[in-house]
């Protein structure tokens, strides 16, 4: 069975709101006044009094954490667009029509290589509902058929070529 991917940013960054006001709160528990509210205007006259008064390897890992969580929001952007982009290539092939005359899966492979030039491994993977180890076989069989060839200069995964 093939594992769908679908974006996750939304959740990433539910949570990453969910650990700063935890985070906040302990700070403004830990270092701040007991007589300052936490209101938007108590948080923005204090802050800066707060931070000066943390020791530094309080700030170090404030610091860190914020570093890493920047880390996590820009690799998750990443990993979404890529996923986007795959799920539009998938998207894109129409299954039934291109295997209306076909005999088998494999000329339906290479009547979809002809008419995009190009696929991902994964896009045949989801396309035919097949394993990535059942997809390389077919790039393989036709690349030794040389009607196609399987590059994989790519640094995200193999892609089948059409050989012209």
């Amino acid at each position: 069975m093939v594992k769908e991917e679908k974006p996750i940013f939304v959740k990433v960054i539910l949570v990453m709101v969910v650990i700063l006001i935890a985070n906040s709160v302990a700070l403004f528990y830990r270092y701040g006044d007991s007589s300052m509210g936490f209101t938007g205007a108590a948080i923005s006259e204090n802050a800066t009094k707060i931070f000066t008064g943390m020791s530094g390897q309080v700030k170090i890992f404030l610091i860190a954490q914020w570093s890493i969580l920047s880390i996590l929001v820009l690799a998750v952007l990443i990993r979404d667009s890529r996923v986007r982009r795959r799920n539009k290539e998938v998207s894109g092939i129409n299954l039934e029509k291109m295997s209306s005359g076909s005999k088998t899966d494999m000329d339906t492979l290479y009547k979809i290589l002809k008419d995009k030039k190009q696929v991902r491994i994964s896009t045949i993977r989801k396309s035919f509902k097949i394993d990535k180890d059942t997809a390389m076989q077919w790039s393989k069989i036709l690349e030794s058929g040389n009607l196609a060839v399987v590059d994989y200069s790519s640094a995200e995964e193999p892609v089948l070529k059409l050989v012209e």
